[in-house]
This record gives structure tokens, C-alpha cells and sequence, in this order.
């Protein structure tokens, strides 16, 4: 039946649009047929709507990132998270289990150098990590499930305070022009340190700590 009444349309004459086809049935109405095989009755305007093309909108693009190879800058001593050690709790509970490590990033003339300095607090954290952080590794767990692992080759030092009950552990490793493009794009989420005697994992809470600090060395 359907199949009569869309000849019965054809027979008594269409006129064709752009994407459509107007036609006028036996009873008088005037219908649009569409390529589908549909048909809706026809309202005033409908040519109109039916030649109008849908604008094609521009291509977003990420605006590229501009490294200064000329520059000697530091950024400022940034907090990178401050989050229970399962190791310490362990000890001493989630509350004075816990452990502070700052960084900072360096641009010496296009090389970028992170700098990291972990606080303990006991006097005698190597009983817990181990006594450097030579030979081990940071790795910035990102957004995107991509990780960048950073040797501790730079800046090696440690102070054990136990008049204070406080450790310090600080090293750095170099973060190559991809990795730096990488942060930007795709914010922090967890820092795996590969400590000696218990490597361990924490929580980003600031997510884009470091975006933050890269855009002070650009």
C-alpha cells in the first residue's frame, strides 16, 4: 500500500530539492518525500531549512607549547603531596605516618631538572627507606595511565635530624622535552618512589602541581 501511494505521488509530479522531494498528493497535500523512504507534510519555510547547510566548524588544535632554550630560571618550592606512608602507619599510625615531599623545577636553557625533597618524620628514616636515593627512581603516574620514570642522578643528599624527628631525602632527575609536553597535557595523579627497602606509592591531591610549576620555567 505504501509502496502505491509513494508512486501515486511521483505520477502526479515532484519537484526536487536539495536533499528532498516535494510532491502533492491526489487529495491536494503536499508532502516531502525523504531519501530514507519517510515523507512528512509539507510546512511553509521547509525549502528554506532543507538548503541551508550546516556550517563546518574549525579544526581545534591544542595551542603548541613554547620551550625557551635561552632561559636560566627555578620555580618556586611547590608541595607535591603530603600523604600517608603504609610503611609508617604501620609504626606510628596514619596520622604521624605521613610524608611531605616538595619539588621544583629547573630550565637550564631547554634542559628541565625536577628536584625533590621528601620529609620523613623520624630522625632515622633509613631504618624504614633505606640511607639515599642514589640508584633509585621517582616515576609521575599521569591522567592518561602514561608514566614517566625519573632516575635520581642529580643533587643527592640526605640530613637525619633526630633532635627534631625529622629525615630529609633530596635528589633530582632530568625531564626530557616530551615529558614536559606530557604533564601539560595530561595532570598528575600518583607518585611511585622506588625506595630501597619498601618502594611505595602515594596520592596526588593538587593534580596540576606541576603544570603549575613547568609554566614558571617556560
Amino acid at each position: 500500500m505504501k509502496n502505491l501511494f509513494l508512486l501515486a505521488l511521483v505520477l502526479l509530479g515532484a519537484t526536487q530539492l536539495k536533499a528532498q522531494i516535494k510532491a502533492t498528493t491526489e487529495t491536494g497535500n503536499t508532502v516531502i518525500l525523504h531519501k530514507n523512504g519517510t515523507w512528512e507534510y509539507y510546512e511553509a519555510g521547509m525549502e528554506e531549512s532543507t538548503q541551508q547547510e550546516t556550517p563546518t566548524q574549525p579544526a581545534v588544535t591544542a595551542p603548541a607549547l613554547n620551550i625557551d632554550v635561552t632561559k636560566e630560571v627555578t620555580s618556586d618550592r611547590h608541595e607535591l603531596f603530603y600523604e600517608v606512608s603504609p610503611r609508617m602507619a604501620r609504626f606510628f599510625g596514619e596520622e604521624k605516618g605521613k610524608i611531605r615531599t616538595h619539588a621544583t623545577i629547573s630550565n637550564h636553557k631547554g634542559q628541565f631538572l625536577i628536584s625533590f625533597e621528601i620529609n620523613v618524620p623520624v630522625g632515622d628514616a633509613n631504618r624504614y627507606f633505606g640511607p639515599t636515593l642514589a640508584e633509585r627512581s621517582i616515576t609521575l603516574e599521569l591522567s592518561n595511565d602514561v608514566d614517566i620514570v625519573i632516575p635520581i642522578t642529580e643533587n643527592i643528599s640526605q640530613k637525619w635530624m633526630d633532635k627534631f624527628n625529622q629525615s630529609y631525602y633530596l635528589g633530582g632527575g632530568f625531564l626530557s622535552h616530551d615529558n614536559i609536553k606530557a604533564i601539560m597535557k595530561n595532570p598528575i595523579t600518583n607518585v611511585y618512589i622506588d625506595w630501597k627497602k619498601h618502594p611505595e606509592n602515594y596520592k596526588v591531591s593538587n593534580k596540576s602541581v606541576l603544570q603549575t610549576t613547568i609554566k614558571e620555567v617556560l
